[in-house]
């Protein structure tokens, strides 16, 4: 809980520091250009990645596969998702970050190192 209330504060600050170097280097309006670009290509990946993982879900369950990786996978596009679409420099690189497979595959055992944790202090219930 403390490091969602210290990302909660810092987030903005070191946003507002990005914006403020990067509109000093290049410029207002090619930073407010470069926030704009970068949102329309997340929004590109959001449907595409997005879309591509929701479609594979069945089919995994359709195979009898356990669909674990897709469920985790289509959470961190979804965070992806919404941090793309906040503007910001450091939310963008995180957000494309998750939208990509290669490297959402970097955070995914983070992920499920956190969700067994919550299910061994029964936080989380699996039923099967």
């Amino acid at each position: 809980m403390k490091w969602i209330l210290l990302s909660v504060v810092l987030f903005p600050i070191v946003e507002l520091i990005l914006f403020l170097t990067v509109g000093k280097a290049i410029g207002v309006l090619w930073t407010l250009g470069l926030i704009l670009v970068s949102g329309i290509v997340g929004i590109y990946l959001v449907r595409t990645v997005g879309i591509q993982a929701f479609k594979e879900l069945p089919k995994q369950i359709e195979r009898g596969e356990h669909p674990a990786n897709t469920v985790v996978d289509g959470v961190l596009i979804g965070i992806g998702a919404v941090l793309v679409l906040l503007p910001g420099f450091l939310t963008d690189v995180i957000g494309i970050t998750l939208l990509l497979a290669p490297t959402r595959k970097l955070y995914r055992p983070a992920i499920n190192r956190f969700i067994q944790r919550k299910i061994r202090k029964g936080n989380i219930i699996v039923v099967r």
